[in-house]
């Protein structure tokens, strides 16, 4: 078997005292498209991170085409062939959008920092070289036709893409996607699965996938590899995976087998028709799925149907002392009549004598 283009061994990174991750152990095969999948603060940027050298983990082994890269800086990682978007979008915004392509592979050329300032031959032929280079993936991604706009005038979505390509400008051997599908509808995300699929056998890529969307995740990826609160509770194929009982547990909040509960690949597939929030983005939350009643809906439901017999209860009480109120009213009022025809009778009297 061919050795692991990634490998992590125990990996294990501490913030004060929180775990953040805690012994987590994967291998990204060449030319596999390898999703990282688990709910909102599992630790999935965290182990981008640890991987690119933003940080050092405590314990445990970082390895890239068989060699430790754990301590090196993050330019010398990307130099090194690794290349990475961002969870949130980090492009120069007042440069253009070619630009922001561009300047991934600036440290390629040799004119260096005086033949830019004197614009010299090479330093134009190096330029000239990288704008053809740059346009190419922009035409790729659809973006060509706004090379000269600034990159902050993007849709969110655009954006997205755009980094994929500063990425690619760097020629890595592995390119890790942190949410890449973040902000687009189901339109651009079917998209954005056959986009990973071509870059993957035209530049001859391996890819590491950080995504919410299951749509994408289990469209995409050939092998997933899911954590919670920074540990492993699954790895296999997106089959073996979106039907393993922690995973559900993770991301639905139910635990064990339970009759009527949708699977990972049922979630996507509603997403997908619905266009709404994929349901991971929305971790924490009890999912709203139609025709599926989970634990807490059916205690809501026994609640609610608590508080209306309450409800119509009371309301039937007070409307019986309302009741007896009125009769008590009119036995008074029936009183008082007599009273004053009795009186009336009284009076007629004298006046008769006189």
């Amino acid at each position: 078997m061919a050795e692991p283009v990634l490998a992590l061994s125990n990996v294990e990174k501490i913030f004060g005292g929180l775990r953040a991750v805690g012994g987590v152990s994967l291998e990204v095969r060449p030319g596999q498209i390898f999703g990282l999948i688990g709910p909102n603060g599992a630790g999935k940027t965290t182990i981008f991170n640890c991987v690119t050298g933003v940080y050092v983990p405590e314990r445990g082994e970082v390895r890239f085409l068989g060699r430790s890269i754990v301590g090196h800086k993050p330019h010398q990682i990307a130099l090194a062939g690794i290349g990475r978007t961002f969870q949130n979008i980090r492009l120069f915004g007042d440069m253009t959008v070619a630009e922001n392509v561009m300047v991934a592979a600036h440290h390629t050329q040799s004119s260096g920092f005086w033949g830019a300032m004197l614009r010299t031959r090479r330093w134009s032929e190096e330029e000239r070289a990288l704008r053809k280079k740059a346009e190419e993936l922009l035409e790729i991604f659809e973006l060509r036709d706004d090379a000269e706009d600034e990159a902050r005038n993007l849709p969110y979505g655009s954006q997205r893409r755009l980094e994929i390509a500063r990425a690619l400008m760097l020629q890595p051997k592995l390119i890790l996607l942190d949410e890449p599908a973040a902000g687009m509808n189901s339109r651009e995300a079917d998209k954005l699965k056959d986009q990973i699929r071509w870059l993957r056998d035209r530049f001859e890529l391996t890819i590491v996938l950080v995504e919410h969307n299951m749509q994408v995740v289990m469209g995409v990826c050939e092998h997933v590899h899911c954590v919670d609160h920074g540990e492993t509770i699954a790895s296999g194929s997106p089959v073996q995976v979106q039907n393993d009982p922690h995973v559900l547990a993770a991301y639905l909040g139910t635990e064990g087998e339970e009759e009527g509960r949708p699977s990972l690949e049922m979630v996507a597939r509603m997403e997908a028709e619905s266009g709404e929030t994929p349901l991971s983005a929305r971790s924490g939350q009890t999912p709203v799925i139609a025709g599926v009643e989970t634990r807490a809906d059916a205690a809501g439901r026994e609640d609610q149907g608590g508080g209306e017999d309450q409800g119509e209860g009371e309301s039937q009480g007070e409307s019986e002392r309302q009741g007896e109120s009125e009769s008590e009213d009119d036995g008074d009022s029936d009183s008082d009549s007599d009273d004053e025809d009795e009186g009336g009778s009284d009076d007629d009297e004298p006046g008769a004598a006189r």
